[in-house]
């Protein structure tokens, strides 16, 4: 008998490889997949059951306000947006913007030290100022005050949801969204009183407490968060302490008008040599070792501001007043072989929204204070 009469037809040996390379593939997804489809076979002669009625799925599409300014379907989005909702952040508790920004596809965030990170956004990570971090739809900074560890300034694990522009943003929001633009959402208030508390402790120091507190009332509500964290940091000389809160004002005016203030602030105070070399030996038998333990940076950041909006028709007429107090110290973990200097870093600003009287439009006015010291 020839060796050619054991071989298997070439159709039945081009499905035995296309099986086992799909299996090897998607090892153990296969089986999952399978479950569903048998499920659907096994209820094809089942008596139909009325589905829930098409116009609630249109009720619950996914909105959007970064990408106009203004409430609008994702679906309806021509620009790039990814977004994060309150439940995801509210479950994974992030200690770290990394933790829950990298989530969105075409985005990531490196952790540097403590809070601190860079970002990268359809494109490598740089600490230029490519991004725009926004609360609210308010800028945290001033224009030419960028700091690429700016989400640290934002309390992130206490955000109502995360909406991300993947590309520029400068027709609607200037010079500073030329790479991107994050999005972080305050949480209004809920429809009932409610209280709620974390307390997390773990390895190498870490302890943080998270509150709330949600206080509705006929017209609108009022809504409060803290966080309180610490921890000795896995190196030596490497402690992190953040103490930060946002309060949320809203208040209907009528059914076409209404009022929503923040006041948002963040004290971060952190020994930033993390990123300290180490010799061979010290990497192999003392790895917790800090070379740079002078490093540090200490943030004051402060927010205040206020909303009024009317819809007339189809028209929606926005003012918004604000006022931020930005402060840094910073002993360069980086700069310390060659610039061992202390720097600080404070910018002010204020803005009046403009006044509306009968026939008349007066613009805003803009008031800013910086100084730069080493």
């Amino acid at each position: 008998m020839s060796f050619a009469n054991h071989q298997p037809s070439t159709t039945a040996a081009r499905k035995t490889l296309v099986s086992a390379a799909v299996r090897r593939a998607c090892g153990g997804l296969i089986a999952v997949s399978v479950l569903p489809v048998g499920a659907a076979w096994a209820q094809a002669d089942a008596p139909s059951v009325p589905g829930p009625d098409p116009r609630d799925a249109r009720q619950l599409a996914t909105v959007t306000v970064t990408a106009t300014r203004e409430a609008r379907p994702l679906s309806e989005t021509p620009i790039s947006v990814g977004m994060i909702d309150a439940m995801t952040i509210s479950q994974d508790k992030p200690s770290h913007p990394a933790q829950i920004v990298s989530q969105v596809p075409g985005v990531a965030v490196a952790v540097t030290n403590g809070e601190g990170h860079t970002t990268a956004i359809r494109q490598p990570f740089t600490t230029s100022p490519v991004y725009l971090f926004l609360e609210d739809g308010i800028p945290t900074r001033a224009t030419g005050f960028f700091n690429h560890n700016g989400l640290y300034e934002i309390d992130i694990p206490q955000s109502g949801g995360i909406e991300i522009t993947r590309g520029p943003g400068t027709a609607l929001y200037g010079s500073d969204a030329i790479g991107g633009i994050i999005n972080v959402l305050t949480r209004p208030a809920g429809e009932q009183t409610a209280f709620d508390s974390s307390l997390e402790i773990g390895d190498h120091g870490w302890i943080r407490g998270l509150g709330g507190a949600s206080l509705p009332y006929a017209n609108g509500g009022l809504r409060a968060d803290v966080n309180i964290t610490h921890t000795d940091g896995w190196r030596n000389d490497t402690a992190y302490d953040r103490q930060s809160g946002i309060v949320r004002w809203d208040h209907r005016i009528d059914a076409d008008t209404r009022v929503q203030t923040n006041f948002g602030f963040s004290i971060i105070e952190q020994e930033t040599g993390a990123n300290s070399p180490l010799t061979r030996n010290d990497f192999e038998n003392n790895p917790r070792d800090n070379y740079l333990p002078i490093a540090f940076r200490e943030v004051d950041a402060y927010r205040l501001n206020s909303t009024f909006e009317k819809t007339v028709g189809d028209n929606l007429f926005s003012f918004t007043g604000l006022y931020r107090d930005n402060s840094m110290d910073l002993l360069a973990s980086f700069a310390l072989n060659f610039d061992p200097t202390l720097s600080h870093t404070h910018n002010t600003m204020y803005r009046l929204p403009a006044a509306v009287l009968p026939g008349v439009l007066k613009p805003s006015r803009l008031a800013r204070a910086s100084m730069i010291t080493t």
